[in-house]
């Protein structure tokens, strides 16, 4: 070996340093739309509600039996 190859080996200095960067995570953020802006019917209000809420299932399924029951009184 070389003796200059030998003494920097024996140094521990590192010929190339870890070149790798850390993988910044992107975050997506959802712009969520105020509810009060257009309230429009009683579904798209449902609609908006359970995708920004998310509630349990048998919440919503006591929405939709609201929904039949309000329908049969209109028919």
């Amino acid at each position: 070996m070389d003796g200059t190859f030998k003494q920097f080996l024996e140094s521990g200095k590192k010929l190339i340093g870890d070149t790798t960067m850390p993988r910044v995570k992107e975050t997506k953020k959802q712009v969520k739309e105020p509810m009060d802006k257009d309230p429009g019917d009683s579904h798209s209000v449902f609609v908006r509600r359970t995708i920004a809420e998310l509630p349990k299932k048998s919440e919503i399924v006591d929405e939709i039996k609201k929904f039949v029951s309000v329908a049969e009184k209109n028919i």
